[in-house]
């Protein structure tokens, strides 16, 4: 369970019961499959198809692509509530939230190539709205972490 568990966060899918598939190499299988006392053969192969059907087969993307768009949902409203000029403690809080909700998909999406995405990938557009809203909180983020450091008073707060 250990190893399917690692082998997943790799990007890794079952094929079958003692045969997985990545979209690409991983210099990372061998010593990870090393510590589990696992030994494997790679090899890079090519699928005779489009690969649609295949990947859609390995890897759970209707659910990946709901998750995608329900974080572009919650991201749209993040940036409908926040103000033109975020205070500081604002947009750390907001940036802090937003990249914990980013990081999740680090762990769930294999990165596959577009040729063998769905059409339309909200993937893609989550990850343009991921950018821009980091980008925006960046400087009012960076300022709130910069006063704490300094041991400045927020906003009449102690802390």
């Amino acid at each position: 369970a250990r190893v399917a568990a690692g082998l997943g966060y790799l990007g890794y899918a079952r094929l079958a019961r003692d045969t997985w598939v990545a979209p690409r190499p991983n210099p990372e299988l061998s010593s990870a499959l090393r510590t589990e006392g696992v030994t494997c053969t790679a090899f890079h192969a090519d699928y005779g198809d489009d690969g649609h059907d295949l990947a859609a087969g390995l890897w759970d993307l209707a659910g990946l692509a709901d998750d995608y768009r329900g974080f572009l949902e919650q991201t749209r409203l993040l940036r409908a509530r926040l103000p033109a000029d975020p205070d500081p403690q604002l947009a750390f809080a907001s940036r802090t939230e937003l990249v914990h909700e980013w990081r999740k998909f680090l762990f769930r999406d294999p990165g596959l190539p577009p040729q063998v995405l769905p059409p339309v990938w909200p993937g893609h557009e989550a990850a343009a709205l991921f950018d821009q809203t980091s980008a925006v909180l960046l400087p009012p983020a960076r300022a709130f972490v910069d006063q704490c450091l300094a041991g400045e008073e927020l906003a009449g707060q102690a802390h």
